[in-house]
């Protein structure tokens, strides 16, 4: 598992994150819920399903295309929920609040990069 730097309109972010692409990184992902090393959330991918079973707080998610534009933001996720994209080839899993303080919303360009 490797970290990213969340770029929003090209513009460079403190934001990192862990990309979640296998079924291992999937596991540990749900297992620790938290990220480590200082990232600030997990970008799974491929994916269309977000989910909080198991969470005891709430998490921000953030649905994106193939080309990593946002479609959809839910702020707040609250714990049991379940949220769907079908659209969506990516999903970014952050701390409540944080989707606000970096201005996320539907039709922004996010490049994730390592």
């Amino acid at each position: 598992m490797h970290s990213l730097s969340l770029q929003i309109d090209g513009k460079s972010t403190r934001c990192r994150l862990h990309k979640i692409d296998k079924a291992w990184s999937r596991a540990w992902a749900f297992f620790t819920r938290q990220p480590r090393d200082g990232a600030q959330g997990f970008w799974v991918a491929p994916c269309q399903v977000a989910h909080t079973l198991g969470h005891l707080q709430q998490v921000d998610i953030v649905f994106l295309n193939a080309d990593g534009t946002v479609l959809r933001v839910l702020p707040r996720l609250g714990p049991w929920r379940v949220a769907v994209c079908p659209q969506a080839r990516s999903a970014i899993r952050l701390k409540a609040g944080a989707a606000a303080r970096y201005g996320l919303r539907p039709g922004m360009p996010l490049d994730l990069n390592g």
